[in-house]
């Protein structure tokens, strides 16, 4: 699992399914999958404010992806 977000970031548990990514020399790479977040509003306040989002770390389903995808899809432990 990995725990990423702040406040007006993250993710929530509508967002279940969607991809966590992340750009290193303008290619994209994925690194998680939204597993769900929370979101909360303060009192007396329109403001949605998102807390954290949890997302599961596909990097230990690496042999499973390789298998899956028949070696079409690189990842890294």
């Amino acid at each position: 699992m990995i725990c990423a977000g702040g406040i007006g970031e993250g993710s929530t548990p509508e967002d279940s399914g969607g991809s966590m990514m992340t750009i290193l020399n303008d290619k994209f790479y994925q690194q998680g999958i939204i597993a769900g977040g929370d979101m909360f509003t303060v009192a007396g306040r329109n403001d949605t404010y998102e807390d954290h989002g949890y997302y599961t770390d596909i990097s230990q389903y690496c042999d499973w992806i390789t298998e899956m995808t028949k070696g079409e899809v690189e990842c890294e432990n």
